[in-house]
């Protein structure tokens, strides 16, 4: 089923592309391999407006929004130029809601693949702006919002089973937020809000880790988050100007915490082991930090003003 849909799905959109190359026009697509899906669109768009929606379902009960309540599983009001949205659900009860509204260039594309995967992305007053997101399992959740935002993006990958991604992007510009999850139960909840060239990298490869990440208020911001292995915890959060953090965790319930506010500061916490602690806080100009950790129940903390 799964490569009937992946050569269905090629097919639409090379159709759509083709259609487009001759004469934008609003567009429409859905299809059901399976029993009891439900989706509905709804497509409010002037009738030259370059706007297309693409469903395709195989499996069973899955949901991409009520035909009978008329509850749409995607909406998509006042498109104006390249603007896409598109969901493929191939399993049993996965739910899709995608909502677009005067937006320009952009795209959003959900693919889900197992059972009870929950996915939402709203994108409103956005420019070349992009959502993907893959879901392989069970009882994973995405929900992205995109809001005020310009040439930004989301790469959400999540593998295995009740893993939680959640994002708000609120006025930014370039670059955007990237991340795999692989395992059961992680978490991550990014916000990025007056932000630009601001970039969040996010791996998480194991169970139960946990990640909340703030970045607002600068320019030209990096940080990269990677945990490996179980019930690991970061906080971070990054305000300022050319600023660039990095966090690795590497065992078993690790806690760390990066604060930095100010320019040019740049920070690292490496963790190996078991139940350490390690934070870093920069409130400043030019700073560098780097804290290692190898072992079991080590302390530190760095505080940088």
């Amino acid at each position: 089923m799964n490569a009937r849909l992946t050569v269905l799905s090629a097919a639409l959109i090379a159709a759509f592309t083709l259609a487009h190359g001759a004469a934008a026009a609003p567009s429409v697509a859905i299809t059901q391999l399976g029993d009891r899906n439900n989706a509905y669109v709804d497509q409010q768009a002037a009738p030259d407006a370059n706007v297309s929606a693409v469903i395709n379902q195989v499996g069973t009960n899955n949901m991409a929004g009520d035909a009978l309540t008329k509850t749409p599983g995607i909406t998509q009001v006042n498109g104006n130029e390249e603007v896409l949205a598109s969901l493929d659900q191939s399993g049993n009860r996965n739910v899709g809601q995608l909502y677009q509204s005067n937006d320009t260039r952009l795209g959003a594309r959900v693919k889900q693949e197992g059972t009870n995967n929950f996915t939402r992305s709203s994108q409103v007053n956005a420019w070349q702006a992009d959502a993907f997101v893959h879901q392989t399992g069970s009882n994973n959740f995405t929900d992205v919002i995109q809001n005020g935002i310009a040439d930004f993006e989301v790469y959400s990958t999540q593998v295995g089973n009740q893993n939680i991604f959640t994002l708000t992007q609120h006025v930014a510009g370039h670059e955007g937020s990237y991340l795999n999850q692989n395992g059961s139960g992680n978490r991550a909840d990014v916000r990025q809000e007056q932000v630009d060239f601001a970039r969040v990298d996010i791996a998480q490869d194991g169970n139960g880790n946990t990640i909340a990440m703030n970045q607002h208020d600068g320019q030209f911001m990096h940080v990269s988050l990677t945990q490996q292995g179980n019930t690991n915890a970061i906080l971070a959060d990054q305000s300022g100007l050319d600023q660039e953090g990095s966090i690795l965790q590497s065992g078993n319930a690790n806690i760390a915490h990066l604060n930095q506010s100010g320019s040019s500061d740049l920070a690292t916490i490496t963790q190996t082991g078991n139940f350490n602690f390690g934070s870093i806080t920069q409130n400043g100009s030019a700073f560098n930090a780097t804290l290692a950790q190898a072992g079991d129940n080590n302390k530190a903390a760095i505080y940088q003003h």
